[in-house]
This record gives C-alpha cells, structure tokens and sequence, in this order.
C-alpha cells in the first residue's frame, strides 16, 4: 500500500469487527464514544477503518460528495468563495 491509496475497506471492516466482538472496552467505545475510548489495537484498527473511507455500498453518500463538490465548482467559477 502506497501512502497515497486508501486501505481496502471490506478489511479494514472484518478486522475492526473481529476485535471489536470481543472487546468490552471498544463495545463502550462504540456505545458512548464521547465517554469512552477505544483500547490501543481497536484504536489502531479504528483509525486504518476510518482511513478507508465511506462504505462503497453506501452510495447515497458518494451522490451527496459530488453534489457538494459541484456546486464549489460552480461557486468558484462564479468568483464566490
């Protein structure tokens, strides 16, 4: 994996799901994450989920991504910022 690519999400996710079952720690985390903390090795793990990006079956959020990108395209184009 280069520094520029994102990691594979589908492993990202089976990894995080694998720990996280068995976890109490990250459960609470996943719960109440503004009252709790993940442990080191699901933090790790969170973070390389994170880095994956959006689910690629959540298409809805892909169509909202372009849709904002293209009105910026068209603000700045129109001299707005």
């Amino acid at each position: 994996m280069t520094s520029a690519s994102k990691p594979d999400w589908h492993a990202a996710d089976r990894a995080y799901q694998a720990h996280h079952g068995g976890c109490a720690q990250c459960k609470a985390a996943g719960i109440a994450p503004n009252r709790h903390e993940r442990c080191d090795e699901g933090a790790a793990l969170w973070a390389t989920y994170e880095q994956a990006g959006d689910p690629p079956h959540f298409t809805w959020l892909q169509i909202e991504r372009m849709r904002r990108e293209r009105l910026q395209q068209r603000q700045q184009h129109r001299g707005y910022r």
